[in-house]
């Protein structure tokens, strides 16, 4: 977990890491000093620890994570979610701006609410919670054929044979436009094609991940060029290799780009 200080005077962020504790750390208490004696004119971090104080009063003592604006950013969500949950708790993530504010302090709630945790379960709770997600992550994977995005492998999946994915597809039965003003995909539309990749290398589960038309002229031919884009995915990469977490083959959920433009 992060806590980002803008304070000219103070470090510029505390790294809280619930994976590579050393053994002094496990013991030692200093890392929740500041949140429990903020700077006075902090102001958003003691409104963020008044808030959490209040949460916790109400019976709402929550396992969070701090993270800016990427989703699903712990492959074991799900499994966490399952954990809290047996335990009485809630999981909530915190939402870090970019937006730096001199003097202010983001993440500060989840900062506290980890300080409560340590204080009624012990200070490695929640790095042991987040290693038991884990593992259940794995068990989930090779006994309950989980599904996994391939951004959170830690090998890629990628075509059988090694063979290269060619991004661009000619249209040859409609004129789509390309628009050279919009230098975003080059002026030509794309498509993100997701589709998931079984252990056994077969793909499916077809669906539009992103889109973008580059003319509005093209919106007409979204479902044209999705079938073209399912199409040169079946002929020409058929089967893949799935991703793998710590060498083992996981059902995969993968994302390919691919370019339009007309054949000349």
């Amino acid at each position: 977990m992060y806590i980002y200080i803008r304070n000219m005077t103070l470090i510029a962020a505390i790294l809280i890491s619930t994976f590579s504790l050393t053994k002094a750390q496990e013991s030692d208490t200093s890392k929740y000093q500041y949140i429990l004696n903020p700077n006075s004119s902090d102001k958003e971090c003691i409104n963020d620890i008044k808030r959490a104080k209040t949460d916790i009063e109400s019976g709402q003592l929550k396992v969070t994570e701090t993270f800016g604006f990427t989703p699903n950013a712990l492959r074991f969500e799900d499994e966490l979610k399952k954990l809290s949950r047996e335990l009485g708790l809630e999981f909530e993530i915190e939402l870090i701006s970019d937006v730096i504010i001199e003097g202010q302090t983001q993440g500060c709630y989840s900062a506290y609410m980890d300080y409560a945790l340590s204080e009624k379960y012990g200070l490695n709770f929640k790095r042991d919670l987040y290693r038991k997600a884990d593992s259940l992550f794995i068990e989930n994977i090779i006994n309950n054929n989980r599904l996994v995005s391939n951004d959170f492998c830690d090998q890629s999946a990628e075509p059988s044979n090694d063979i290269q994915i060619n991004p661009s597809i000619k249209v040859k039965n409609f004129r789509i436009v390309e628009d050279s003003a919009n230098q975003f995909g080059n002026g030509f539309p794309f498509i993100d094609l997701g589709f998931i990749i079984e252990k056994n290398g077969e793909i499916g589960s077809f669906k539009i991940d992103y889109w973008l038309p580059a003319s509005q002229a093209n919106r007409r031919y979204k479902n044209q060029l999705l079938n073209l884009a399912i199409d040169e995915m079946k002929e020409k990469y058929s089967t893949w290799k799935p991703g793998r977490i710590v060498g083992i083959r996981a059902r995969t959920e993968h994302s390919v780009r691919f370019f339009f433009q007309n054949e000349k």
